[in-house]
């Protein structure tokens, strides 16, 4: 979308026009493993929880939760720019090149090819 980032939509397009049929879900593992510990994704679901509390009670953070919060989202944001991601999860270059070599590497995504798909459920079809 000339962002500079590559999101889930994305991913998923290219992967279709070359051959490969991905669900969101697959989509979802591939971008996840430019983040292979989750510490990313635990920081901020963290961060999202105390900012929850704090706005939950209507009272704002006693002090020593907001100076953890701010600690928090420091650290996610050197993370963040460490692993290429942004707020929104999308990646960066960098982050998407990780991303293609680790899914090479693993090979632990399967991404059946759409001929594939669609004559198995012509298969099916025809057993019916």
């Amino acid at each position: 979308d000339g962002s500079g980032r590559v999101d889930g939509d994305e991913v998923s397009g290219a992967l279709h026009k070359i051959g490969l049929a991905a669900t969101m879900n697959d989509v979802a593992a591939m971008m996840a493993s430019v983040d292979p510990g989750g510490e990313l994704k635990a920081l901020r679901m963290t961060i999202q929880d105390l900012r929850n509390l704090g706005s939950m009670f209507d009272l704002g953070l006693k002090q020593r939760d907001a100076e953890r919060l701010a600690a928090l989202e420091k650290r996610q944001g050197v993370l963040a720019a460490k692993l290429d991601i942004d707020e929104e999860g999308n990646l960066g270059f960098d982050a998407y090149l990780r991303m293609v070599k680790s899914t090479e590497d693993k090979d632990n995504i399967q991404l059946p090819r759409i001929r594939a798909m669609r004559q198995a459920l012509c298969d099916r079809k025809a057993g019916s």
